[in-house]
C-alpha cells in the first residue's frame, strides 16, 4: 500500500469511526463494582476493597449482564462485531492469553495434523509450539541478511514462491511482520503468491498494532491482503499485558475452526479487566487515534533526528534488505560497546529501562503513550551516556544470523524420541529434541528435530560468553535425541 493510499485508507476510517459504536467495557464494571450485588461466585478475593489496592473491585467473571468471551450472545458479542467495522475484518477475537493463543489458533484452525506449514525462520516461539502440538511437518524461508548491527530483513516474496513451487502440498504460509526490530515484510506480494495456491496467508502482526491509526507507519497487514493477522495490543496501544486480537478477512479460513481452536488455546476463565482494557483501548483508537498517533510521529522523528546526529551511535531505519521500516521501534548500537553494557548503563545511571538488549545493540520500544517529554528524556540519557563513555575500538561481533540446520525429523518426531544431556561442544552433528531460542524476541536458533552444526554451536557460544540467556542451553548442556546419528 502506498503513501497516498495509506493516507486515504485512514481518512476514511477516521469518518467511519465517527460513528462506530465501540465503546468502553470498563464503566459498566465500575457501575457493576459500586452496587450491593453479593458476589457468591468466583473470583475468591470477593472484590475486598483492599485487595492489591482496590484492583480486585474491578475483576468479574462471566455473571449476568455481562456475556461469555467463548459464547458470546450479548455485550461481548456486540464489543467484537464493533471492532470487526473499526478493523474492516471479516470477523475480529479478543485474546486475553496474548498473541501467543492466537497464533496457536490460527495454524490449529488452518491445518491438519501432520501437514506442511511454510514459515519464515524468523518466528515467535509460539508459531513452533503450534507446529509441534499439530504434529506439522515445517518448511522454512529465511529472511534477508540486513549487514547493519545484524539485524535480519524482510522475507522475500520470491523466497517464498520458490517454496511453494518446489513443496505443493503446504496448507499455510506464516509470516512475521513487522519483527521484534520493526522490520516489515511485502505482504501484499506474498499474499498475491499465496492465495493463489489457494491457500491462507498468517501473519504474525504483534508489534504492528498501531499501525492503522497513523498515516507515518507502514501499512497494516490486515489491508494487505493476510487472511489471519495476530497483533498485540498491549505492544504498542494502551492495553494491559495478554491483550490481543485476532482478525480473520478471507474465504480461505474457516471461523468456525477458528472459534473451535480458540476454546481450546484462550483460559475458560478469561480476566474482564484484560477485556475491558481491549475495549478501552479500540474506544479511544476510535475516538482519537489519528491525533494521537500524529502527535506520537512529530516527537518520534524529532527523537530519530537527535539519535541520528549522535557520535558513535548507529541507529536502525529504513535500508536496503528492508522492505518497510517501523519507525517506533529504536533500535541502535553504540561503537565498542555491547547491547547489554549500554542497557546497564542506561538502567543504573539514568533510570531508563529498554525492551531488548542483544550483543550487538539495544531495542527502545515506543508507543503512542510516550510523550515528548518522555522521549527527550530518554534523548538526553542517552546522550549524556555516549559523551561520558570512553572511546573503545569496534568489537569483532562474529556473525549469529539465522543459520539454515539440516532438518533430520519433525520437532513432534523429535519431541516423542528418548533423550540425552550433552554438553554444547560435544553436540555436533547430534539432533536436537528442544527448541533453542534467545528470549526476547524468542526467535528460533535451532529447531527440535534439527541437527546442530559447528556454525550454530558457535552462534551459541557467542551468546554464552557476552552473558545472554539461551532458552534450551542448561549449565552448557542441551538435549538431544539419544539415538545415534550419522554424518
Amino acid at each position: 500500500m502506498t503513501a497516498g493510499k495509506k493516507l486515504t485508507h485512514v481518512n476514511k476510517m477516521n469518518k467511519k469511526n465517527e460513528k462506530n459504536r465501540l465503546k468502553s467495557l470498563f464503566p459498566e464494571i465500575v457501575h457493576y463494582s459500586n452496587s450491593d450485588m453479593l458476589p457468591l461466585h468466583m473470583p475468591g478475593h470477593k472484590r475486598l476493597a483492599d485487595f492489591m489496592g482496590g484492583i480486585g473491585k474491578y475483576d468479574i467473571t462471566e455473571i449476568d449482564g455481562f456475556d461469555d468471551l467463548h459464547h458470546p450472545s450479548g455485550i461481548l458479542k456486540e464489543a467484537m462485531a464493533a471492532a470487526a467495522d473499526l478493523y474492516q475484518s471479516h470477523a475480529t477475537y479478543f485474546l486475553v492469553n496474548g498473541s501467543t493463543c492466537g497464533i496457536l489458533a490460527a495454524i490449529a484452525a488452518v491445518t491438519k495434523p501432520r501437514e506442511k506449514i511454510l514459515i519464515a525462520r524468523n518466528c515467535h516461539k509460539a508459531v513452533l509450539n503450534a507446529v509441534s502440538l499439530r504434529e506439522l511437518d515445517p518448511v522454512y524461508v529465511y529472511p534477508k541478511e540486513c549487514g547493519i548491527l545484524g539485524v535480519t530483513g524482510s522475507v522475500d516474496p520470491e523466497e517464498i514462491s520458490q517454496a511453494l513451487a518446489k513443496e505443493e502440498d503446504i496448507r499455510a504460509v506464516v509470516v512475521t511482520s513487522p519483527t521484534y526490530e520493526g522490520v516489515v515484510s511485502d505482504i501484499a506480494t506474498i499474499a498475491a503468491i499465496v492465495h493463489n495456491r489457494g491457500i491462507p496467508l498468517i501473519v504474525d502482526g504483534a508489534h504492528g498494532a498501531h499501525f492503522r491509526f497513523g498515516t507515518d507507519f507502514p501499512a497494516a497487514a490486515l489491508d494487505c491482503g493476510a487472511d489471519i493477522v495476530v497483533e498485540s495490543l498491549h505492544k504498542t496501544l494502551p492495553s494491559l499485558t495478554q491483550t490481543a486480537l485476532l482478525h480473520v478477512k478471507s474465504t480461505l479460513v474457516d471461523n468456525k475452526e477458528v472459534t473451535y481452536a480458540l476454546q481450546i488455546f484462550q483460559s475458560s476463565s478469561p480476566s474482564y479487566l484484560l477485556i475491558a482494557s481491549i475495549t478501552e483501548c479500540l474506544a479511544l483508537m476510535a475516538k482519537d487515534g489519528a491525533n494521537m498517533m500524529a502527535k506520537y510521529s512529530e516527537n518520534l522523528f524529532s527523537l530519530r533526528q537527535v539519535l541520528e546526529g549522535l557520535s558513535g551511535v548507529t541507529l536502525l531505519r529504513q535500508t536496503a534488505g528492508f522492505f518497510d521500516y517501523d519507525p517506533g521501534k529504536i533500535v541502535f548500537g553504540v561503537e565498542g560497546y555491547g547491547g547489554g553494557e549500554i542497557a546497564a548503563h542506561l538502567r543504573a545511571d539514568f533510570h531508563v529501562e529498554t525492551e531488548m538488549a542483544s550483543p550487538r545493540y539495544l531495542l527502545a520500544l515506543t508507543s503512542v503513550c510516550d510523550t515528548k517529554e518522555t522521549l527527550f528524556r530518554f534523548q538526553t540519557a542517552l546522550s549524556r551516556l555516549c559523551h561520558g563513555l570512553p572511546a573503545r575500538e569496534a568489537l569483532p561481533f562474529p556473525s549469529i544470523a539465522a543459520v539454515a540446520a539440516e532438518k533430520v525429523m519433525t520437532p513432534a518426531a523429535a519431541r516423542r524420541k528418548t533423550w540425552q544431556r550433552r554438553d554444547l561442544r560435544e553436540s555436533c552433528r547430534c539432533v536436537a529434541a528442544e527448541n533453542l531460542y534467545l528470549y526476547p524476541p524468542g526467535t528460533p536458533l535451532v529447531v527440535a528435530g534439527e541437527r546442530f552444526s559447528p556454525e550454530i554451536i558457535a552462534a551459541l557460544e557467542v551468546y554464552e560468553k557476552m552473558g545472554f540467556l539461551v532458552h534450551g542451553v542448561h549449565n552448557r548442556q542441551v538435549f538431544v535425541v539419544s539415538e545415534k546419528m550419522s554424518r
